[in-house]
């Protein structure tokens, strides 16, 4: 499959996508990082920025890839090109909660939690910053809202699971249990799932 992936592309920027999706096929997210940087960097100068719906789809993929480092990149690309975007304040908003400054990236996420129909992902992102807090309470909120708000989010297994153990932290053990089964119904007992 790999190999096919490879081969499929006949533009330069669908090359680095699918270089990006294999290194990360492969686990090595730093290598993948780079590839969708280069992506992005090639592909958006001559077009329009992503839309709040094409940007919520590369981020399940950006999200994988768990590297700071990337990530300021990108925010670099986003703020230069499209500064009062969605997917500015999305990736402005990850990049401070990779950095553990919480607060700021409230700030950030709190730009678009009504900007479109992905608002789901900054309701997400709140949600981690107050799980970072120790604010259960309160991250279990931005969760539900991020669930209810999209059938998209309800597929995403790290919302989910940031879900579980809030619920956890709040001492609903019974609500939290109950995501965990629905994470086994929607991924089974795949392994990689557990490797956050």
């Amino acid at each position: 499959m790999r190999e096919l992936l490879l081969q499929i592309p006949q533009n330069v920027e669908r090359v680095y996508w699918a270089r990006a999706y294999v290194a990360w096929l492969d686990g090595l997210y730093e290598e993948a990082a780079n590839w969708y940087i280069k992506y992005f960097d090639h592909y958006y100068p001559q077009n329009d920025p992503p839309s709040p719906s094409e940007f919520v789809y590369q981020f399940g993929i950006m999200y994988d890839y768990r590297c700071s480092l990337q990530w300021s990149e990108l925010e670099t690309i986003f703020t230069q090109r499209w500064p009062e975007i969605f997917g500015t304040y999305i990736i402005q908003g990850w990049n401070y909660l990779f950095k553990g400054d919480s607060e700021s990236a409230q700030i950030a996420f709190s730009k678009v939690t009504n900007d479109s129909e992905e608002a789901w992902i900054a309701h997400f992102g709140l949600g981690v910053t107050y799980a970072n807090e120790k604010n259960g309470k309160a991250a279990v909120k931005c969760f539900e809202k991020a669930l209810l708000s999209s059938e998209w989010a309800q597929k995403f297994f790290s919302l989910r699971y940031q879900y579980a153990w809030s619920l956890i932290d709040v001492k609903d053990y019974q609500k939290a249990e109950d995501q965990f089964r629905i994470i086994l119904s929607i991924y089974g007992d795949q392994p990689d799932i557990l490797d956050l």
